[in-house]
């Protein structure tokens, strides 16, 4: 082999390595990026998620007396005999007496 073209090869050899270098380069850098971006979407995910729980939370203490006064008017309106039913509308109604002015007998 001619030492020219020994050079040649020697310097294809060279490029190649420092095109498979560059390679390997930009690979590991979006390697880093991709990595960077799914931690990016991670956080936010949990921060969101963190958000709705506590949101979750903040709705179930607003709510939780509201539920408390329903149910206590509930208890409160079943104790006076008081049923907002048609049912019990209806019942009330035959119970109660007719006034004597009426022309119904």
């Amino acid at each position: 082999m001619s030492l020219a073209r020994w050079k040649q090869e020697e310097k294809a050899k060279e490029e190649l390595l420092a095109q498979a270098t560059s390679f390997r380069n930009e690979r590991e850098q979006i390697q880093d990026s991709a990595k960077s971006k799914e931690n990016m979407i991670k956080s936010k995910a949990a921060n969101n998620l963190q958000k709705y729980k506590d949101d979750i939370e903040r709705l179930q203490k607003y709510i939780s007396p509201l539920r408390l006064k329903t149910d206590s008017s509930k208890i409160d309106a079943y104790r006076c005999g008081i049923d907002s039913s048609y049912a019990g509308k209806l019942a009330e109604w035959r119970n109660s007496s007719v006034p004597k002015d009426w022309p119904i007998s």
